[in-house]
């Protein structure tokens, strides 16, 4: 049997967010060797390119069949308050669970509880949507719950037409679809769509944390941002940012008890990011766990058109430690649509980032042009000069934007 070695450019399959040149990567950028034998890519083989497929993304849950009908109805559980409407206003102003069902178009769920109070939203095959504010909105509580029930689909969409000029931090901009003054909690074992052309999908103006439902979150801006604290335990996600960043945070301060704030954390659960910018922002670092369980997809051109070809800027090339060596150079052409008349750069060693504890991948920096579309890397014989036929391997052609900084080459080693 032919050894085959496959090397494969996820050029829109990850956005590097670099702090201090220390990055944790998930586990589906780690090389994925499928046979004993260990020789790094450039060391010579038959050279193939391949995509991220179908099978290793999230399948898009959304299914407007299944879009709730009906009147709907809030159901106070026990040891709950009652609820005050206004017209198509939902008031909740104590603690407990309440179970949201049926179809309200064009009205809001509110929370105004006490300091103590914490209050837990359930839906069950439920559709909220408003376009003059925040669909699900918790101005006040200790804490906050969304929760999808096992086996419902449920949807939550702001139609708020999109104000450039309205800054995320004035009072009363409430920016989401679901929004929280405290930590907000997503969860359940249903499906939960949200969708926001105002801005955010999903914010807490402190912690938020996503665990075990199925969720799909498009968003004209961020598709999850907690400002203190994004932590993601579990689910199938699928989340999209048209304009923006896909998960975000912005504190980087510390808490009363001195704990640092500003991370973003995904400890389990299959996550597929589409970012018009950054896949991941954090105000302080990102930390993906090495669990087999954990997956994460990051992709940055998918459903944005930001190929702004008159922006120049560097970017990294993303090597993983075998497949790096000083006996090789790596370069990254930049053409336009027919591939004639572009131009070749070497990317040049910059730092190391680390998967866990130590480092596994290197950081080749290259600095982009201006006025090119496309790009490609090469991997070549030290010294030798690229002329587009005298590579060792050759990844793909992928867009460039002004958004995206980071290339990943990915090794796979199978028989054929």
């Amino acid at each position: 049997m032919k050894k085959q070695i496959v090397i494969i450019a996820l050029a829109v399959a990850f956005t590097a967010v670099f702090s201090s040149c220390r990055l944790t990567l998930p586990d589906f950028i780690t090389d994925d060797v499928t046979s004993t034998d260990k020789t790094p890519v450039a060391n010579g083989g038959d050279v193939t390119v391949g995509p991220v497929t179908d099978a290793d993304t999230v399948t898009d849950p959304a299914d407007e069949n299944r879009v709730a009908t009906g009147d709907f109805e809030i159901t106070p559980g026990k040891n709950a308050g009652e609820v005050t409407v206004y017209g198509n206003i939902y008031k909740i102003t104590s603690s407990g669970e309440y179970t949201l069902t049926g179809n309200l178009p064009d009205g809001q769920v509110t929370v105004e509880a006490g300091d103590g109070d914490e209050v837990t939203l359930i839906l069950s095959d439920t559709s909220v949507s408003c376009s003059s504010g925040a669909p699900l909105l918790f101005i006040k509580a200790s804490s906050a719950t969304v929760k999808a029930e096992e086996g419902t689909y449920n949807t939550v969409t702001d139609s708020r037409a999109e104000d450039p000029d309205m800054d995320d931090d004035e009072d009363g901009n409430y920016d989401a679809a679901i929004y929280a003054k405290c930590d907000l909690k997503i969860s359940g074992k249903g499906t939960l769509i949200v969708s926001s052309t105002y801005d955010n999908g999903i914010k807490s103006k402190d912690d938020l944390k996503v665990k075990n439902l199925t969720l799909k979150v498009t968003a004209a801006g961020c598709a999850l941002k907690g400002n203190d604290e994004v932590k993601i335990c579990g689910g199938e996600l699928m989340l999209i940012s048209m304009s923006s960043d896909g998960i975000k945070t912005s504190n980087s301060g510390k808490s009363a008890k001195g704990n640092a704030k500003g991370s973003v954390i995904i400890e389990g659960g299959r996550v597929d990011v589409y970012a018009a910018k950054d896949g991941i922002s954090a105000a302080r670092n990102v930390e993906i766990s090495e669990d087999e369980k954990c997956s994460v997809n990051i992709f940055t051109s998918k459903y944005a058109d930001l190929t702004d070809v008159s922006v120049g800027g560097e970017l990294y090339l993303i090597v993983g430690k075998s497949t790096y060596s000083d006996r090789y150079d790596y370069y990254a052409y930049f053409y336009n649509d027919d591939e004639k008349d572009g131009v070749w750069k070497k990317c040049e060693y910059d730092c190391m980032i680390y998967s866990g504890r130590s480092a596994s991948y290197y950081g080749l920096l290259v600095k982009a042009p201006s006025s090119y579309k496309n790009v490609m890397f090469h991997i070549v014989n030290s010294g030798v000069k690229p002329d587009g036929e005298n590579y060792t391997a050759s990844s793909g052609g992928e867009t460039v934007n002004a958004s995206m900084n980071g290339y990943l080459i990915k090794i796979s080693r199978q028989s054929s």
